[in-house]
């Protein structure tokens, strides 16, 4: 993820990196809200995923995929590694049904695919509403059976509240199995880093989550609104930059919050610029989580993603 990335070491240690309080009386509504959700279904237990936005990277071959694997055989070996992935060439183009089979048939129990809405759908909501492509691309992703995460919807940032008629109009023709989530990117919809109260209710009153993303240039979008029991975030690494662990060690403690609150299912993913890197930040994410976590009765620890690399160099 380019988007909001600094690459300046100078410039990145002079970032105030916190994350928005739980203090105000709408963060405290929506825990209010969310503790009555969670009530409701006390067997389902919480999970949180944990993943990157890619599985085809030719630098993870012997060191996240053994040495010798082909590209055709990445995504097998990437479901075993880690819990989630983004799948982000749906933006581009909606896959044949046949790719989409594909994608299920190297699933894993509990791995979730997460694929993004076709910019046919997300793109043209500046200028028109244009909705000839969601059947087609709902139907596709329910290929993906137990493997499907939840969609998101990531809206440009020329898109702000003069649209948001046809954003709700948007809204009321997503499918409600498809477990949307929405990633906002224009200032209009934010106040003092929280989504508008308005818009959170329009949300949740479609059943719709949000995207919280997490970058270097962009603090502003850094929110932490929720409007449902699922949550996204898409965390941009700095390639391990000294900033990186602090803010894990905040998001860690936040999602702990969500997790004792009666939120059902979190969605974490790593981004980078360096391959090694995003998959480096990505496990010790996971490694936090399962530290902070691990006394919480409804937890299940996360499988910890094996590096080949680093077994290799303990056999010499």
């Amino acid at each position: 993820m380019d988007f909001g990335r600094i690459s300046d070491p100078a410039k990145l240690a002079k970032i105030k990196w916190d994350l928005p309080s739980l203090d105000s009386p709408e963060e405290q509504h929506q825990l209010a809200r969310l503790q009555r959700a969670g009530a409701k279904y006390p067997d389902l237990a919480p999970k949180v995923y944990v993943g990157t936005p890619v599985w085809a990277e030719p630098k993870w071959v012997g060191k996240l995929f053994p040495l010798g694997t082909s590209s055709e055989h990445f995504l097998k070996e990437f479901v075993p590694q880690f819990s989630m992935v983004e799948v982000n060439s749906t933006f581009y183009a909606i896959p044949a049904q046949d790719t989409f089979s594909k994608w299920a048939s190297c699933g894993y129990p509990g791995f979730r695919f997460c694929p993004k809405f076709p910019q046919s759908i997300s793109r043209v909501l500046s200028t028109a509403l244009e909705l000839k492509d969601l059947d087609i691309f709902s139907e596709r992703v329910r290929t993906l059976g137990e493997n499907r995460g939840v969609c998101f919807l990531q809206l440009p940032p020329d898109v702000g509240m003069e649209s948001l008629g046809r954003l709700q109009s948007l809204f009321t023709r997503i499918p409600r199995d498809l477990k949307t989530v929405v990633e906002f990117r224009n200032a209009s919809f934010f106040i003092k880093r929280r989504l508008r109260p308005e818009i959170v209710n329009i949300l949740a009153s479609h059943h719709l989550g949000t995207v919280i993303t997490d970058t270097a240039l962009h603090r502003e979008l850094v929110h932490a609104s929720l409007s449902s029991q699922r949550v996204m975030i898409r965390f941009a690494s700095n390639d391990m930059h000294s900033s990186d662990e602090s803010r894990m060690d905040q998001w860690v403690e936040r999602l702990r919050v969500w997790f004792q609150n009666g939120i059902k299912e979190i969605f974490l993913s790593v981004h980078a610029e360096d391959p090694l890197a995003e998959i480096t930040a990505a496990r010790l994410f996971i490694q936090k989580i399962n530290g902070v976590f691990h006394d919480l009765p409804d937890f299940e620890p996360i499988p910890e993603p094996v590096f080949y690399h680093e077994q290799q160099a303990t056999l010499f």
